[in-house]
């Protein structure tokens, strides 16, 4: 009964565009927190596209948990100027069995190129016309510039943390972090 009342909550009607952040220290499982979350929503959610976002600076690997075939990025996203339909966005994203699409970071560390906040805000602007459900996995490093635009325009955040005491004393510190920057919404969702 429990799990039919959350599936119901799940596939409940969105007002607009909706964006769910993944946020914590490194190593703790944000990546597979955000595909598996994700994939969860995208099979529950048919009637709404669902992309997940990888923001991590540092290499992130988003794309390649939720299909490893994955080619494009950002920058091919951004670059191209015929994104009129849901087919043209789609041969830019990875997409896995349940459903869930992908943007990517750069993959390639021959030819890496820099998330930049103005980068990802194109891109998600672009995706929000077509993606009313995004899910975000954010990098590391709560200070850093991509990570900072990806705050200022959540809805929800969830916090991931190793079951161990500094695991979740990091957790706490991030939950402090945004309570000092006036980030209460966040905390709240």
């Amino acid at each position: 009964v429990y799990e039919e009342m959350l599936q119901t909550k799940v596939r409940s009607r969105l007002r607009g565009p909706y964006k769910i952040g993944v946020l914590g220290k490194g190593g703790v499982g944000k990546t597979t927190v955000a595909s598996c979350v994700g994939s969860m929503f995208a099979e529950l959610r048919h009637n709404d596209p669902l992309v997940a976002i990888d923001a991590d600076t540092s290499f992130g690997k988003l794309g390649s948990r939720i299909d490893p075939k994955t080619q494009g990025s950002y920058w091919e996203l951004n670059a191209d100027d015929q994104l009129d339909t849901f087919a043209d966005v789609r041969g830019r994203l990875g997409i896995n069995a349940a459903g869930l699409f992908v943007l990517a970071n750069e993959a390639n560390p021959a030819r890496r190129r820099a998330l930049d906040p103005a980068v990802y805000r194109e891109a998600v602007t672009r995706l929000t016309r077509f993606f009313p459900l995004q899910i975000i996995d954010c990098g590391a490093a709560v200070d850093s510039p991509v990570t900072q635009e990806v705050l200022s325009r959540l809805d929800a955040l969830i916090v991931v943390s190793s079951p161990w005491v500094d695991g979740a004393a990091a957790a706490g510190q991030i939950l402090d972090w945004l309570a000092a920057r006036e980030l209460t919404n966040l905390l709240q969702n």
